[in-house]
């Protein structure tokens, strides 16, 4: 179970990433404040 939980918060830190970097490419921004 402990397994299952960290595998779903790194698919979820990977979707945000992925965000990030769509958001960057729509606005043409690369500086952000998400930390």
């Amino acid at each position: 179970e402990k397994e299952m939980l960290e595998a779903a918060r790194k698919l979820e830190f990977e979707r945000a990433a992925e965000l990030r970097d769509e958001i960057d490419r729509l606005t043409g921004k690369k500086k952000y404040a998400w930390s």
